[in-house]
C-alpha cells in the first residue's frame, strides 16, 4: 500500500488545516472543560531556559532581569561571572517540575526568538497538529481517508483541546498529542508489518514509542500511564507468538535503557551546575533536587464526593492537620526554613517517609470501610463517563459541541454496542484505539474525576468515528 494525494486526499487536508486555523480563533478564555487538578509548568520555569539556550546549563537562573543586550552567548558567559547573582531554584518550580520540560520552550525560542521569556504554546501547538497530520496519513495509508479525516476533524475541535492549546500557557494538552502521536504510530507500522511480513516495524515501533513516553514521563509524571497500552499493542501486531514474545523482552529493555539515560542525563545536568556554582562559592542547590509525593495527593482526594471521612478535599490545609493532630509534626515549621545556600525547604525531601504517612493513611481508611473506597472508585467512573468532552465540530468562527446530557447519555449506551461489535468482529485497530483512548480512566479512578481529568480520555472520539462510519457507510 501507499499514499497517493489525489483531489480527494488533498481537500481532506485542506479542509483540515483550515479547522486547525478555526480551532485558533474560536477558542473561549471561559471554556468549562478545564483540568483544575494539577499544575503543570510552575510559574518561573522559563527563567531557566536562558542558559540552557546559550550555554547548555541546567538548572540556572539569572535571578535580575534581562534585557535585548543579553542575547548572545558572550553576554550569558559573562552573567555566569556574577556568581552573587546566580541560583539553581526559586521556591519548588524545579524540583516539583518536570526536569525535561525545558526542552520545551525550544520552538518557541528558535521561530520567534523568545529566550527571555519563551512559551510552551508554540511546542504544544506544533506536536498536536504534526501527531494529528500523522494521524491522517496512517489512515490513509490503510485506505481510510474518509475515517481518518473525520476523526482529525472531530479531535481538532475538541473544546479541551482547543483550550489547552491556544489559551493555556501549560503541560495539559499533552495528554491528547501523546494519546493521537501513538495510535497514528500504531496504524502504520502494524499496517506495515502486515502487508510486509517484516518484524523489524514491530521493534522500530517499540523502540519510538517508549522513548516518546519515557521523555514525556520526565516532562509530567503521569504521562508514564500511556506505557500500558504500548505494551498491550504488541499483542495486536499480526505476527507470531515468539515474534510478540521477542518484542516484549525488548519493550522492556528499551525501557529501562531510555528511562536509565535520561535519568542519569537529568543527574549529570544537576551534578555539573552544582559543580560549577560551587567552584565559585555560589548558591548551588544543597536539598534533595527531586521531590515526588503519590500518596498525598491521593489522601487529599479521598473525601471527593462528601463521604463520613473527617477530611478535607484537595486541600494542602487538612493534610498538614492529620501530621500535627496524629504524628505531631508541623509542616508550617519545616516550610519556615531556609537551606544553608539559601534554598526552600520543602516536607517531601526534609521528613524521613513523609508520604508513607498519608500511604498507612489510606491503608487504614479502605481497612475500616471498605464499602467506602469502592463507592469511590464506581463514582469516579460514574462521573468521567459523564463528564467526557463532547464530540464538537469547528464551524469556522462557532464551535458546535453535542454537549447535551441526554444525547451524551444515549451516545454511552451506542458506545457500549460498539465495543461489542469490535470484539465479536476481532476489528483489533479499533480495539486498540479503544484501549488507547480510554488510558486515563486509571487516572480518573486514583485521582479526583470532578476536577476535570476525564477531559483526557479520548476512546468516546475513537467510538463516535467509529459509529459514523456505521451510520454513513464511507468505506473506500
Amino acid at each position: 500500500m501507499k499514499i497517493v494525494l489525489n483531489k480527494k486526499l488533498f481537500y481532506f487536508l485542506v479542509i483540515i488545516l483550515v479547522n486547525i486555523f478555526a480551532s485558533n480563533i474560536n477558542y473561549e478564555t471561559k471554556n468549562v472543560y478545564q483540568s483544575n487538578a494539577e499544575t503543570g509548568i510552575y510559574e518561573g520555569e522559563n527563567q531557566f531556559f536562558y542558559f540552557k539556550y546559550y550555554l547548555d546549563i541546567f538548572p540556572l537562573k539569572y535571578t535580575h532581569l534581562l534585557n535585548k543586550n543579553d542575547l548572545s552567548k558572550e553576554a550569558a558567559k559573562k552573567k555566569l561571572e556574577e556568581v552573587e547573582n546566580l541560583v539553581m531554584e526559586e521556591s519548588h518550580q524545579i524540583r516539583f517540575g518536570g526536569f525535561n520540560s525545558i526542552y520545551l520552550f525550544y520552538p518557541d525560542a528558535l521561530l520567534f526568538g523568545k529566550i527571555i521569556n519563551p512559551s510552551i504554546k508554540t511546542f504544544n501547538i506544533i506536536f498536536f497538529n504534526f501527531s494529528l497530520i500523522l494521524l491522517f496519513f496512517s489512515f490513509c495509508y490503510t485506505n481510510k481517508s474518509t475515517q481518518g479525516f473525520v476523526l482529525c476533524i472531530l479531535l481538532s475541535s475538541n473544546p479541551f483541546q482547543i483550550f489547552e492549546l491556544y489559551h493555556n500557557d501549560n503541560v495539559f494538552s499533552l495528554v491528547i498529542s501523546i494519546n493521537i502521536f501513538l495510535a497514528s504510530m500504531f496504524i502504520f507500522f502494524s499496517s506495515k508489518l502486515k502487508e510486509t511480513k517484516n518484524n523489524v516495524y514491530l521493534f522500530v515501533y517499540i523502540i519510538i514509542s517508549v522513548f516518546l513516553i519515557i521523555f514525556f514521563y520526565y516532562v509530567r509524571d503521569n504521562l508514564i500511564l500511556f506505557i500500558l497500552p504500548v505494551f498491550l499493542s504488541i499483542f495486536f501486531f499480526k505476527t507470531k507468538m515468539i515474534i510478540k514474545i521477542f518484542g516484549i523482552i525488548f519493550f522492556i529493555i528499551s525501557t529501562i535503557f531510555i528511562n536509565f539515560e535520561i535519568s542519569n542525563s537529568i543527574k549529570n545536568n544537576f551534578n555539573n551546575t552544582i559543580d560549577l556554582l560551587a567552584n565559585q562559592n555560589g548558591k548551588y542547590l544543597d536539598v534533595p533536587y527531586s521531590l515526588h509525593e503519590t500518596y498525598f495527593p491521593i489522601y487529599s482526594g479521598l473525601n471527593e464526593f462528601k463521604s463520613d471521612l473527617d477530611i478535607g478535599f484537595w486541600s494542602d490545609e487538612a493534610a498538614d492537620q492529620l501530621l500535627k493532630n496524629k504524628y505531631n509534626i508541623d509542616i508550617s515549621v519545616v516550610m519556615s526554613k531556609k537551606s544553608k545556600n539559601g534554598y526552600n525547604i520543602h516536607p517531601v525531601g526534609e521528613i524521613p517517609y513523609y508520604d508513607n504517612y498519608f500511604k498507612d493513611e489510606i491503608i487504614n481508611i479502605v481497612l475500616e470501610n471498605k464499602i467506602l473506597f469502592f463507592k469511590i472508585l464506581i463514582d469516579r467512573l460514574s462521573t468521567s463517563l459523564n463528564n467526557l468532552t463532547p464530540p464538537s465540530i469547528n464551524l469556522l468562527l462557532k464551535n458546535i459541541s453535542l454537549d447535551y446530557n441526554l444525547v451524551n447519555k444515549f451516545l454511552l449506551i451506542i458506545y457500549f454496542f460498539l465495543i461489542i461489535h469490535i470484539i465479536k468482529n476481532k476489528d483489533f485497530e479499533n480495539l486498540y484505539l479503544f484501549i488507547l483512548g480510554s488510558t486515563y480512566f486509571i487516572y480518573c479512578l486514583i485521582f479526583p474525576a470532578t476536577l476535570g481529568i476525564s477531559y483526557y480520555i479520548l476512546s468516546h472520539i475513537f467510538l463516535f468515528n467509529l459509529f459514523l462510519k456505521k451510520i454513513f457507510d464511507y468505506n473506500e
